[in-house]
Parts: structure tokens; C-alpha cells; sequence
């Protein structure tokens, strides 16, 4: 009996199983043992994990994404043209290496992803200068 099968053969109990009495999960239980050839123990945490993943597939898991695929790319790109320095360094350095490459046509990226990589930081550090920012 392949895992599938016997997720199927829970699945199909799993609700009659949540509203029985103890007479009523006992044979559910005996069933279920004799089928799956699970002990009682592991059959009655399968339905007690099932009962939980219910509640939990309803909210999202796990952190934003804060930068895509093609932004790690190129923050990647300039992390390697600035001599791998660490972040504080190179944050200061960005606008003016995309600028440099846009002249020299490397920079590849799209603006969409040239503006991921340009964190809000930047903004104010231009504004710090004096400059003007087009977002």
C-alpha cells in the first residue's frame, strides 16, 4: 500500500473521526489499524497532525520576499564589483555603480529591478547631498 493510499484512507475518515465519541473513534480506529497496518498510537497522532494542518494551511508561512530573483542578481553583480564589502559600504556606492554600468551598457537589469536594488536608503542620502530623486 503506497503512502498516497493510506493519506486517502485518512483523509476519508479524518471527519468522522473529529466528531466520534470514544466508542466511535475506537473503531474507527480498529479499522484503520487493520488497513494500514499503522500501530493504534501512530494512526491516532496521524489524525491528531491532520487535525492541525487544517488550521494552519489558512495563513501564510514563512517570511516576506523582500527582493526577487533578478534584484539578488544584480545586488550580486555590484557585491562583486565592489570588492565583496559588506553592506554598509557598499549601500553608500550603488547609485553610482549602476550609473557607470548603465554608460558602459553592462547593466543588464530592468528598471523595475534597478530600483529594487537601490534601497530606500539611498533616497535619503541623495537628499542628504542635495540631489534630486527620481523614483
Amino acid at each position: 500500500m503506497t503512502m498516497t493510499t493510506k493519506l486517502a484512507i485518512f483523509d476519508e475518515y479524518k471527519h468522522r473521526y473529529f466528531k466520534a465519541n470514544k466508542r466511535e473513534k475506537k473503531v474507527i480506529l480498529n479499522h484503520i489499524c487493520f488497513v494500514t497496518k499503522y500501530a493504534r498510537k501512530a494512526a491516532i497522532r496521524k489524525f491528531s497532525s491532520l487535525q492541525f494542518e487544517e488550521a494552519l494551511t489558512k495563513r501564510a508561512r514563512g517570511r516576506k520576499i523582500i527582493y526577487t530573483i533578478d534584484s539578488t542578481l544584480a545586488l550580486k553583480k555590484l557585491w562583486n564589483l565592489a570588492s565583496e564589502c559588506c553592506g554598509k559600504l557598499l549601500t553608500p556606492m550603488i547609485p553610482e555603480y549602476v550609473f557607470k554600468l548603465k554608460n558602459c551598457n553592462e547593466w543588464s537589469f530592468n528598471e523595475k529591478t534597478t530600483k529594487s536594488s537601490t534601497p530606500f536608503l539611498m533616497i535619503k542620502f541623495y537628499s542628504y547631498l542635495g540631489l534630486k530623486v527620481f523614483v
